[in-house]
């Protein structure tokens, strides 16, 4: 800005002395024959000394009377002389033809270039200052525009670390719902998995049928959950054998069509399907099993299954009973707490 100012005043420095120069020029353009004749036009009246009547003239000065004989008048003034009685007659000191040529000699074309000469000096004076101001506009518009380029390109700069953080704090609130689904979902299970139905089958001994010679294998089948277990279709086989671990066939598959029901806590007793004669029964060396399949809806609308095989070893049978005789009511032939679970056979989901 200082060099800006500085050269603002050297220019109005050279425009003022150009302003002058052609308002100087003016009577020089008006003077054709100025230049022709030096000496007349710029000669001044030289001075003449007339002291008691006699005449002393210098070198290059002309007399009084010669002046008195030239066709303009010249003016004369009086002064004494020091040392001298007389006064010093002394003409004054003015030339007349500058003014007469310029008056007299002037042209109205010469005049007029004059004239242009100055308008155009002042007009191009006001041209510069107009043009210095909208050139200081300028710069004060495109340092207005350039921090206003540098305010947006700083919003747009804060627009981006904010949409940054808006996207960070969006991914951290997905990871977060998907970690609260995640834990809604594990919750529902632990919640369904602590409330849901379950079913336990128990060991309810061998007991013998009434007036009859068999015995059938009894099973209790306990919802041990905390909501009702429905859709409770139970399959009871029994079989003798004399090894310690035979292999067991499959069991039935699922009934859907049984619509039976059992509340938590309570339980339900099932005979097997198959009889097995008493003498078999009280022969020891031999075991029964009892085993079979629920199927059940633990409350969720899930299917769940419960295996059981339940082993009962003959020489453990009553032997308080006669079981040659006939009874009309049933009597136990081996108790369940002679009962023990068989290792395969047994599971549950």
């Amino acid at each position: 800005m200082a060099s800006r100012h500085l050269t603002r005043r050297l220019v109005e420095v050279v425009i003022a002395v150009a302003m002058v120069a052609s308002y100087v020029s003016v009577p020089f353009l008006v003077l054709p024959n100025l230049c022709s004749r030096p000496q007349e036009a710029f000669a001044w009246p030289q001075y003449r000394f007339v002291v008691e009547g006699q005449q002393s003239q210098t070198s290059g000065q002309v007399s009084n009377q010669r002046l008195a004989k030239q066709s303009l008048s010249v003016p004369q003034v009086q002064i004494k002389a020091r040392g001298t009685a007389q006064p010093v007659i002394v003409p004054t000191m003015h030339n007349y033809e500058w003014e007469r040529k310029f008056w007299c000699e002037t042209s109205a074309s010469d005049f007029a270039v004059g004239l242009f000469t100055l308008l155009l000096g002042i007009a191009t004076y006001f041209l510069w200052v107009a043009t210095e101001r909208l050139a200081v506009g300028g710069d004060e518009q495109a340092k207005k525009m350039l921090e206003g380029i540098k305010a947006t390109l700083a919003v747009a700069e804060r627009t981006k670390e904010v949409s940054d953080a808006m996207e960070e704090a969006a991914s951290a609130m997905r990871q977060a719902a998907g970690i609260s689904e995640a834990t809604l979902l594990q919750t529902k299970k632990d919640s369904q998995r602590e409330l849901r139905a379950y079913i336990s089958v128990e060991p309810a001994a061998i007991n013998s049928l009434i007036r009859s010679r068999e015995a059938r294998g009894q099973v209790t089948i306990r919802n041990v959950g905390k909501i009702p277990a429905h859709g409770v279709a139970a399959f009871v086989h029994m079989f003798m054998s004399g090894e310690d671990s035979p292999s067991i066939s499959k069991c039935e598959g699922d009934d859907v069509t049984v619509k039976r029901t059992i509340q938590p806590g309570t339980e339900m007793r099932r005979g097997s399907n198959e009889a097995l004669p008493i003498s078999e029964l009280i022969n020891p060396g031999k075991n029964a099993f009892v085993w079979g399949v629920v199927y059940y809806d633990n409350g969720y609308g899930e299917r769940c299954i419960t295996r059981f095989c339940h082993k009962y070893p003959t020489a453990s049978f009553n032997r308080l009973v006669n079981w040659i005789a006939m009874y009309e009511e049933t009597k136990i032939v081996i108790a369940k707490e002679k009962a023990r679970f068989h290792h395969t056979g047994n599971d549950a989901n």
